[in-house]
């Protein structure tokens, strides 16, 4: 058959040795969020929390694109005002798979009092509400944005002007 068996040898130890070196060949060049764990978490609920985060259960992420999504969602997170620190870190990477850790520590416990904005908080609450009740919007607006003051003005004014109020 094989007239030099050395060539045939060569080949095997080849093929042996990728099949034992566990993600080298054919590595992917993206990782999927199988889980997200949030740790630290004492007054604030999970679910809220993931209404400020781009990162879900089941994304695809270009592993080049890894740390500043990490990154952003940290920032998205520390911008609530809730928490002292924010931590976001992949953990149990297996293959292309991972568990998202998302590590807070919550100003409730940190400070005396509490030091919060009640519209942070509650924006997250109203937009799950929108889930909740099988309804959408094309705009999400904060009430402390100028755009809202000037658009209720002008309501207010045509309530007065057809005598509602």
């Amino acid at each position: 058959m094989f007239r030099n068996i050395g060539i045939l040898r060569c080949l095997l130890a080849m093929l042996l040795f990728a099949s034992m070196v566990d993600g080298a060949i054919g590595q992917n060049d993206y990782v999927v969020i199988q889980d997200i764990q949030f740790n630290g978490l004492k007054k604030t609920h999970a679910h809220v929390l993931g209404f400020d985060m781009d990162i879900k259960i089941g994304d695809t992420i270009l592993l080049d694109e890894l740390a500043t999504k990490l990154s952003e969602d940290e920032k998205r997170l520390e911008s609530t005002s809730l928490f002292t620190a924010v931590k976001v870190n992949l953990k149990d990477w297996y293959n292309d798979k991972a568990t998202l850790e998302v590590t807070v520590n919550e100003n409730w416990y940190i400070y005396p009092y509490v030091i919060f904005e009640l519209a942070d908080r509650n924006s997250a609450v109203f937009r799950e509400m929108l889930a909740v009740l099988n309804c959408s919007n094309d705009d999400f607006i904060r009430t402390t944005e100028e755009r809202h003051r000037i658009s209720v003005q002008h309501l207010w004014e045509k309530m007065e002007a057809n005598g509602d109020i």
